[in-house]
């Protein structure tokens, strides 16, 4: 048993939520706040040298708030689609619990 990664520091996200999901030799997952806008990050861990890396910074007035679902990779693993519970340009104070739907391009 070992610790790969301890959040909550320098923004890297904080409330680690939802499952993490594998594509190649990577693991992806999210945290519920935390980041650069305390409004979440999706972030990737390689468990073979502990490497783990910040990939997105939430912002609730453009990207939404809060990531609180599991990610998907699409079929071919060149995409991770999710969800926010709230924010984006329909609800950029994030109150009305909108959401958005996101989708990232990943480069292995």
């Amino acid at each position: 048993f070992s610790v790969v990664h301890s959040f909550g520091v320098s923004g890297d996200g904080k409330k680690p939520f939802g499952s993490l999901v594998q594509v190649g030799e990577w693991f992806y997952g999210t945290t519920s706040v935390g980041g650069n806008h305390d409004d979440g990050t999706l972030f990737r861990l390689r468990p073979s040298d502990l490497r783990y890396e910040k990939m997105v910074s939430f912002d609730r007035e453009t990207t939404g708030a809060f990531p609180e679902d599991n990610i998907t990779p699409s079929a071919d693993g060149s995409t991770l689609c999710g969800l926010t519970h709230a924010g984006g340009i329909n609800d950029p104070t994030a109150t009305k619990n909108y959401g958005t739907v996101f989708a990232v391009l990943l480069n292995h």
